[in-house]
């Protein structure tokens, strides 16, 4: 056993260079057979992740697509919901008796969509998540 005269990094730079000037002196024939093994092993793991990438593409679009929706929805129901509190908020329209109950009735529609909605975008986004999990991502 020998000391080497410097510390572990330089050590490891030292046994890095060995090994490269070791693995250069195989012929030139025998480093063609390895390089043209390397470029398929490296062309089947470009593949591979090319089907990984695609699956999990195929596997999230759905359900990203189906919040994006459901977010729009909620999005739209919400601004209906500000102007029916517009509405209601001004003692006026409680004086006319037809109106009054067709913004309350409406105003109650729309809060119970939103309450749908938001419950189904809930839902889907555990789903993206366990989806995503599942994937490993």
């Amino acid at each position: 056993m020998e000391e080497y005269p410097g510390n572990l990094n330089e050590y490891y730079d030292h046994l890095e260079r060995i090994a490269k000037t070791s693995s250069e002196g195989p012929d030139k024939k025998q480093s063609q057979v390895l390089s043209s093994r390397d470029k398929k092993s490296r062309r089947a793991q470009k593949r591979q992740e090319a089907e990984r990438r695609h699956l999990i593409r195929a596997t999230l679009k759905p359900i990203q697509e189906k919040l994006v929706v459901l977010e729009e929805r909620i999005s739209d129901l919400e601004k209906r919901q500000k102007e029916l509190e517009t509405i209601l908020s001004d003692p006026g329209i409680f004086s006319d008796k037809n109106k009054s109950p067709l913004f309350l009735n409406e105003y109650k529609e729309v809060r119970e969509k939103l309450i749908e909605l938001i419950a189904r975008w809930e839902f889907a986004q555990d789903q993206l998540e366990s989806t995503k999990r599942g994937l490993g991502i």
